[in-house]
C-alpha cells in the first residue's frame, strides 16, 4: 500500500505558520520511518501554507516530494476531478507527472467504478501517470435521534463512499476490485476449440505471480427455479510472471468441459485473500434455455375475436391485440399474470404498426407485427409471437436502432406491487451501467426485493436496475413467471430505482435513464455520471451508443422464452 501523509488543512484559510510549523514537525517525527509513505501533502484543495514547504525536507532525510493536492507542486500535478483525456500541455497531454488525488467522485451510485475502466486504461498507457485516488472510501452519516434514527448524510456532502456507514459494499466496490486487481485477466470469449490458456498480466509492484493461488470451477445450470447447479473444480499451476510483465495461465480442463455453461477462475494472494473471481461464458443463452424449458405438451389452439387473438397450450392462454400485436393479458393455471403492453420498442422514432399477420408454422400459431416509419417507407421494427406445445411463448424481435442513443431494446409493463424478489441468472448480484460493467459474476442470484436508494439507505445489493449478460429470471410474486433469453449480451431492466429524496434531481448526474416500462430487455443501456459531471464527460464507455447500417442484416435481433 502506498500512502500520502497529509497535513490536514482543507481549503481556506490554511494553518498559520506558527501552528503549522509545530504540526509539520510532530507529523514527520511520528511518521518518518513508515515504509508505505511515499509523499507528504501540505494541506488539501487550497489549504496550503507555502512557508511550510521547506520544513518537510529538513525533517525528512529521504527528501520525499511534497504535494499540494489539486495543484501542481514541483513536477507532480495532482489536479482534481478532471474529465476523461483532459489536458492542454498538462495532465494526459503534458510533461509533468500527474496523479489526481481526487477523481470520479462517488456520490450515491455514480462515479467510483463508473468510468474507472476507461480512466485506468488511459492512465496505464501513459508513462507519466502515477495513479489516482477515488473520493472516497465510506459514506458518512449522523444518526439523528430527533428524526427517529434517520441516517443524515447532509444531502450530497457525506454519501460519497464505496461502502456505507457500517461498511455495506456498493456495486462500485467490486468494480474497483476487478479493475485494480494486481493479477489481471482479460475479457475472453471461449470457443469449443479453446486450448485452456489465458494471457494474464502481473500488475504487482514487487510480487511474482507464482506467489498467488489459482483455481477454476466449471458450472452447469440444471434448474433456475430450484437453483440446481452441477459443478467441477480444480487447481491451476501458478505461473512464473515477474512484476509488470505478461505471461500465460494454463488450465487443464476435463474432457467435455464444453458442455458446461460457465467457467470461473479465482485468484487468491499469498495471504489466501481473494483478489477476484472472473466468470466466462462457455455455451449460449439459447442452449441453456432449451435445456431447462419443457419441450412436450398439447397441440396449441387459436381463437379470434373482433379485437384480439387468443393462443392456448398446456394450460396457458395469451391474448394479443389485433391492432398492434402487443401482449394484452396472460392466464396460466386459471390465474391472471399481469405482464402486458409489450414488446414496446424503446425508441424516440415515430413509428406506426403497418400490419399484424396470423399464420401457422409447423403446427404452431404465430402472430407477426410489422412497424414502419410514419411515412411507411422504412420497416423499423418487427416481432413474432409463437405459442409452443409446451405452453412456452416464444418472442422473436428485430429492429433498426437509432444512432446516438442512450438506450435500445424492448419493454413490458408489470406491476411492482407485492414483488418479493427474483431468482436471476445474469451478471450480478449488483446492477450495472454502461460505464460500470465490471465487478460482477455470472451465476444464479437470489435477489430480495428492496427499494434501496444508494447513499440514503444501505440494503445492498439493490434490487432494481440493469443486469447484464441476462440468461433467465423467475420473478417471485403472487403471479410468478419465468423468462429466458435466446440471444447473447441482453441486459435486463428489472424495475426502475427510486431517486434520491435528499438531493435536487436536476443537479444530480448520478441518476441514470430508464425505459418507461417495468421489465425490459436491452441491447444498449445508459452510463451514469458523478456529482461534478454528466456521464458523457467520463470516457468512451460513457458516451451515447453509435450505430450504422445499410441494410436489415445490420439490425438488432432478440429472442425470449416466457414460461407462465
Amino acid at each position: 500500500m502506498y500512502v500520502i501523509d497529509e497535513l490536514c488543512a482543507w481549503q481556506y484559510p490554511p494553518y498559520d505558520t506558527e501552528v503549522g510549523t509545530i504540526l509539520v514537525g510532530e507529523m514527520l517525527k511520528r511518521d518518518l520511518n513508515r515504509p508505505s509513505i511515499i509523499f507528504w501533502a501540505n494541506g488539501n484543495e487550497g489549504g496550503f501554507n507555502f512557508d511550510l514547504d521547506p520544513l518537510f525536507p529538513q525533517y525528512d532525510p529521504q527528501k520525499r516530494a511534497v504535494l499540494h493536492p489539486w495543484a501542481l507542486s514541483g513536477n507532480i500535478n495532482t489536479v482534481h476531478y478532471i474529465k476523461y483525456n483532459s489536458g492542454i500541455g498538462n495532465m494526459f497531454h503534458g510533461r509533468d507527472i500527474f496523479m489526481p488525488t481526487e477523481i470520479l467522485h462517488g456520490l450515491y451510485d455514480g462515479g467510483h467504478g463508473a468510468g474507472l475502466d476507461d480512466y485506468w486504461n488511459l492512465m496505464l498507457s501513459n508513462p507519466l501517470s502515477a495513479g489516482m485516488f477515488l473520493w472516497d472510501f465510506t459514506d458518512q452519516a449522523v444518526v439523528r435521534e430527533d428524526k427517529n434514527g434517520f441516517y443524515d448524510t447532509d444531502k450530497d456532502h457525506g454519501a460519497d463512499g464505496i461502502v456505507g456507514p457500517y461498511r455495506e459494499k456498493e456495486g462500485s466496490f467490486f468494480t474497483i476490485k476487478e479493475i485494480w486487481s494486481p493479477i489481471h485477466l482479460p475479457k475472453r470469449y471461449l470457443t469449443p476449440g479453446w486450448d485452456g490458456r489465458f494471457e494474464i498480466e502481473n500488475r504487482y509492484a514487487f510480487t511474482n505471480a507464482n506467489a498467488c493461488n489459482y483455481t477454476y470451477r466449471l458450472s452447469k445450470i440444471n434448474s433456475l427455479a430450484q437453483k440446481a447447479i452441477q459443478s467441477v473444480s480444480g487447481k491451476i499451476t501458478s505461473p512464473d510472471i515477474r512484476p509488470g510483465e505478461r505471461g500465460y495461465l494454463q488450465l487443464e480442463l476435463p474432457s467435455g468441459w464444453q458442455e458446461y455453461d460457465f467457467l470461473y477462475v479465482t485468484v487468491k494472494d499469498r495471504y489466501n485473500q481473494e483478489l477476484f473471481t472472473w466468470s466466462y461464458e462457455i455455451g449460449t443463452p439459447d442452449r441453456l434455455a432449451n435445456r431447462l424449458l419443457p419441450q412436450e405438451g398439447s397441440v396449441p389452439t387459436v381463437k379470434e375475436s373482433i379485437d384480439n387473438w387468443y393462443f392456448s397450450a398446456a394450460g396457458t392462454e395469451v391474448t394479443f391485440d389485433k391492432q398492434n400485436g402487443l401482449l394484452r393479458s396472460v392466464t396460466s393455471g386459471g390465474k391472471a399474470i399481469p405482464l402486458n403492453n409489450g414488446p414496446v420498442l424503446i425508441s424516440n422514432q415515430d413509428i406506426i404498426c403497418k400490419s399484424v399477420e396470423y399464420k401457422q408454422v409447423e403446427g404452431n400459431p404465430q402472430l407477426i407485427a410489422t412497424y414502419t416509419s410514419r411515412n411507411g417507407k422504412n420497416t423499423v421494427y418487427t416481432f413474432t409471437w409463437t405459442m409452443l406445445p409446451s405452453g412456452i411463448v416464444e418472442l422473436d424481435y428485430n429492429y433498426r436502432p437509432q444512432d446516438m442513443v442512450k438506450m435500445a431494446g424492448i419493454t413490458f409493463d408489470f406491476p411492482e406491487k407485492e414483488i418479493a424478489g427474483a431468482t436471476l441468472l445474469a451478471n450480478g448480484p449488483y446492477r450495472v451501467y454502461n460505464n460500470r460493467m465490471k465487478g460482477g459474476s455470472l451465476d444464479i442470484w437470489d435477489k430480495k426485493y428492496n427499494n434501496t436508494i444508494t447513499g440514503e439507505s444501505w440494503d445492498y445489493p439493490e434490487f432494481k436496475g440493469y443486469y447484464s449478460l441476462f440468461y433467465g429470471m423467475k420473478l417471485d410474486c403472487p403471479t410468478p413467471f419465468e423468462v429466458y433469453s435466446g440471444k447473447e449480451d441482453i441486459t435486463l431492466h428489472l424495475f426502475t430505482p427510486a431517486v434520491q429524496e435528499q438531493y435536487d434531481p436536476k443537479r444530480n448526474h448520478t441518476i441514470a435513464d430508464y425505459p418507461e416500462g417495468n421489465i425490459s430487455f436491452m441491447n444498449a443501456i445508459p452510463a451514469v455520471g458523478t456529482k461534478f459531471g454528466k456521464a458523457e464527460d467520463f470516457g468512451p464507455q460513457s458516451q451515447p451508443h453509435r450505430t450504422r447500417g445499410n441494410g436489415p442484416e445490420n439490425n438488432v435481433s432478440g429472442k425470449l422464452y416466457f414460461r407462465f
